[in-house]
């Protein structure tokens, strides 16, 4: 029986995109410039290092004489809500405990929390990656973010983005639900719970 819903963050609950906090810089496509800069990108996303470390390697990565907060406002302001889910999130708490669990950095968690109220819903039950120490989809970022809250996997159902961490969560009989969009999402979570939303 589902007793909890876990909900990833981008591009679940929030949209982001990068492309334009890239251009400001003069840097061109997105997934190569993510691949240069994914050893301190991932290190932050950890946890491995503080916020002005990160601040300091971006601010070298990127050429720029930049203050920090001012390049930490720009690292933030890549995110947009996803209405639909959030409501969906919303109506789930009534009749279920819910979840974030997202790879993320203070940084950008930080921003969300704070300029998105609706995600209050979720109020403390937070998996994030900087604070577990570890990233989807490793086995070891999954079994941390259940025992967080003493969750079971056979109680639990997962909504990710991203394939390879669906089939993570599913190796440790996880129920999990590749999200794709929001209609398809939506009636995937009334086949499974036998609910229907409004």
């Amino acid at each position: 029986m589902i007793k909890n819903i876990i909900f990833d963050l981008g591009k679940v609950l929030v949209d982001y995109d990068y492309s334009e906090f890239f251009q400001k810089y003069n840097l061109g496509n997105t997934e190569i410039e993510f691949t240069r800069m994914s050893s301190f990108y991932e290190a932050f996303n950890r946890g491995d290092i503080s916020r002005n470390e990160f601040l300091l390697k971006l601010r070298i990565f990127l050429n720029t004489d930049k203050d920090l907060n001012s390049l930490a406002k720009d690292w933030a302001s890549i995110f947009s809500l996803l209405v639909p889910m959030t409501k969906i999130a919303e109506e789930l708490s009534g009749k279920f405990e819910i979840f974030i669990f997202s790879n993320t950095d203070e940084i950008h968690f930080n921003h969300i929390k704070c300029k998105f109220k609706e995600l209050s819903v979720f109020g403390e039950n937070l998996m994030l990656s900087y604070e577990l120490g570890c990233l989807k989809p490793d086995e070891k970022a999954y079994t941390s973010a259940l025992n967080k809250f003493t969750l079971f996997s056979e109680e639990s159902l997962f909504i990710d983005d991203r394939i390879e961490n669906v089939k993570a969560a599913n190796d440790l009989g996880i129920t999990a639900i590749h999200h794709l969009d929001f209609a398809s999402t939506k009636q995937k979570l009334e086949e499974i719970l036998g609910i229907h939303f409004k």
